[in-house]
């Protein structure tokens, strides 16, 4: 006596197959977004959504052919049906309650680490004389800075800050320019101890299509760099020994 062969409803594997894949997907993400930099999770993202938005459709695949797996008396496909329907619940579930990284609470990370390294030049120069040599200059201020994760821009995960090199040895007092106004320390993606001018500046803006720069009196601004603009541009005072602009206050951080 021949076995009957087992054949699923086309309905009941099109929701096992799109089930599996939204459960797949979420999965994925949720161990990208646990030990990955929030920077990863993005990118992830963009190639998994498709796969998780088609949990709706898993769920409501399953539906019609539990239906019509029971008015065949077919049990065995509206148990495959249900099992591609538990599997894109489970996807949706694992989506859901888990809280992507949030932009608004990195862009508050990045900038408490500019100031914090902003704080540190600033206590350098007070304890040698001078501020920090352009070689280094990370390993200069690490008794100042105890965290290590300051060093870490919030969104990559690498280090992604670098130093005004104009600034480099030089004492604030001795700036022509306003040094309250001077870009000190600002958002980069050349890696540890990075250290020159605008043309370091991140090439791809991380928070709302800006970057942040700080200042030696612990201020630290966001600001926009549109597509179209050059850095040189954004009306940052780079050069210490430019002339103070017309607009601009008495010195409010010389000591």
């Amino acid at each position: 006596m021949r076995t009957r062969q087992f054949r699923p409803n086309l309905f009941a594997v099109v929701a096992a197959l799109l089930g599996a894949a939204a459960f797949a997907a979420a999965l994925v993400l949720k161990s990208i977004q646990v030990g990955r930099a929030p920077a990863d999770y993005y990118g992830v993202l963009r190639w998994l959504a498709p796969e998780i938005g088609l949990a709706p459709f898993a769920v409501l695949l399953s539906v019609v052919a539990v239906i019509l797996a029971t008015a065949a008396r077919d049990w065995r496909s509206s148990g495959v049906a249900l099992l591609g329907s538990g599997l894109a619940a489970a996807g949706l579930v694992i989506t859901f309650t888990h809280a992507p990284p949030n932009p608004a609470v990195i862009k508050s990370q990045c900038m408490e680490n500019m100031k914090a390294i902003s704080a540190a030049l600033a206590a350098y120069e007070d304890d040698h004389g001078a501020l920090p040599p352009a070689a280094h200059w990370t390993q200069a201020l690490r008794c100042y800075i105890h965290d290590p994760a300051v060093w870490k821009e919030p969104l990559t995960g690498k280090p992604g800050y670098a130093l005004n090199a104009a600034i480099v040895g030089r004492r604030a007092d001795s700036f022509a320019a306003d040094p309250a106004d001077v870009v000190a320390v600002f958002e980069s993606d050349r890696g540890a101890d990075a250290a020159g001018g605008p043309e370091l500046l991140s090439r791809q803006p991380r928070h709302y299509g800006g970057v942040h720069v700080a200042y030696l009196d612990g201020r630290c601004k966001w600001v926009y760099i549109p597509h179209t603009e050059k850095v040189q541009d954004l009306g940052l005072t780079w050069d210490p020994d430019a002339p103070p602009s017309p607009t601009s206050g008495p010195h409010r951080w010389l000591r």
